[in-house]
């Protein structure tokens, strides 16, 4: 909700606090971050945005193979042996 309404200011103050946001550790916070900064049309958002997909390319990685897991796929999960060039038990 905070990151949404930031995004509809669209002053430099509120571009700044959501670019903070993408640093963070919480994924939702960062995801809601990234969100909100979709409605600014500048360097620094577009900075910011792909600093972050570059740098969650792991943790996003490690959040799939989880779940992957969790929820019984192992390795029958589309892509999982390209993507992690390994099986597991499902």
């Amino acid at each position: 909700e905070v990151a949404s309404a930031l995004g509809s200011v669209k002053s430099d103050a509120a571009r700044d606090a959501l670019i903070q946001g993408t640093t963070q550790r919480d994924n939702r916070t960062r995801r809601a971050a990234a969100s909100a900064l979709g409605n600014f049309r500048d360097a620094e958002a577009a900075a910011a945005l792909t600093a972050l997909l570059a740098g969650d390319g792991d943790i996003i990685a490690k959040i799939y193979k989880e779940r992957v897991a969790k929820r019984g796929y192992g390795s029958g999960a589309w892509g999982w042996k390209t993507a992690y060039r390994e099986t597991i038990a499902g």
